[in-house]
């Protein structure tokens, strides 16, 4: 499995130069190369820029391009193109974290087949090739949040205390890299206390706060002399321009979920992640709050809804499993089942081939790089 979507991957990396969305790049690529540029700088707070105020993202992602890129021009990497080549091929290897816990996650949880099911659609489903080589931090936030998650599921049959810190500074690293992740966290605190493990979510708070203060609270007193700078700049913003980007229905993300996952598997899918909720809290809550505040919020991007995607396919699968092998009626209709997954894989292997190639924003990127090697 992780061979196969290495391969899918490995033809993003190579071939689907460009970028998604504007975020991917302006907020990513853009500031940690201007702040190489420090001639040039026109956003990184000093005396000599107009700059005054923090932005509203965290700066983790973005600094650890500027550590790369200062790194790559330090051995004379400096060619744009090269350097996105290098970017894409550590986010590829970087994503199969994602399928490697979500199949574990789903092995102890149900069982091998499941397991392997789970582990192909995390792999091969259309579009995640091509959003594992983005610099999405929608996407770039997804390995901490699993990793936390199959922590924890490992964490109760064997109960080593030291996890739950780790776990804590796991959701710290997310909520760090992308701050909309606090639904999902407040999520996973509150499963916690359902399951009445309160020794342990000190151990979890503990490590999110001292995860929290390394990363966000002293980077922005260095940057802007004052702690937790662009978390308020954040939280000031989305509730002033709450309605001022893309608006769309309460439903928006329930049928993207169910067009982008190909019925009428999603729709099994979504079925089963439904049917866990009680049984496997820990799976079920966090993504669950998190897609539920989404849906609230007015601002809907398609992108936004990334985070909960893989524990959907994961819970989805492992529900729908646990109902079909009860029931009569699919028990009874095997073929009509084994003809909707052929339907599925069949329909998803041609915008996989697809899009996994796609050169996004061909146009502006060629044309700047082409400007790039110009006196």
């Amino acid at each position: 499995i992780l061979i196969l979507s290495s391969f899918f991957r490995l033809l993003s990396v190579i071939f689907s130069k460009g970028y998604g969305m504007s975020d991917d790049h302006f907020l990513i690529i853009e500031q940690a190369q201007k702040l190489l540029n420090v001639a040039t700088n026109d956003w990184f707070p000093t005396d000599h820029n107009q700059v005054t105020q923090p932005t509203g993202h965290p700066f983790l992602y973005t600094g650890l391009h500027y550590l790369l890129f200062r790194f790559l021009e330090s051995i004379n990497i400096t060619e744009p193109q090269t350097k996105m080549y290098i970017v894409r091929f550590i986010h590829a290897v970087y994503s199969l974290s994602i399928i490697y816990f979500g199949f574990k996650i789903a092995e102890r949880l149900s069982n091998i087949n499941t397991a392997k099911t789970v582990g192909l659609l995390l792999g091969l489903l259309w579009f995640m090739p091509i959003m594992s080589v983005r610099n999405l931090i929608e996407f770039v936030c997804i390995p901490p949040l699993l990793y936390a998650t199959w922590l924890f599921i490992k964490t109760e049959v064997r109960n080593r205390w030291i996890n739950y810190f780790w776990i804590g500074m796991l959701l710290g690293i997310a909520f760090n890299i992308r701050f909309q992740t606090f639904t999902f966290l407040a999520g996973f605190g509150l499963s916690m206390l359902l399951l009445k493990k309160w020794k342990e979510i000190l151990l979890t708070l503990l490590g999110f706060v001292i995860c929290i203060a390394i990363v966000q609270a002293c980077t922005d007193i260095f940057i802007w002399k004052k702690s937790f700078a662009e978390l308020s700049e954040y939280i000031r913003y989305n509730i002033e321009n709450a309605n001022n980007y893309i608006t769309q229905s309460w439903y928006m993300y329930l049928t993207l979920i169910a067009g982008i996952l190909i019925p009428p598997i999603s729709l099994f899918i979504m079925f089963g992640f439904i049917r866990i909720w009680r049984k496997y809290l820990i799976l079920f809550l966090p993504a669950f709050i998190f897609f539920v505040a989404h849906s609230i919020f007015p601002n809907k991007q398609e992108r936004f809804i990334l985070p909960t995607i893989p524990f959907i396919i994961i819970g989805g699968y492992i529900g729908w499993t646990e109902y079909k092998d009860k029931s009569v009626f699919w028990l009874k209709n095997i073929k009509l089942l084994k003809g909707f997954w052929i339907f599925f894989w069949v329909i998803n292997f041609v915008p996989l081939c697809a899009v996994s190639v796609a050169y996004s924003k061909k146009s502006r990127v060629e044309a700047m790089v082409y400007l790039s090697h110009k006196n």
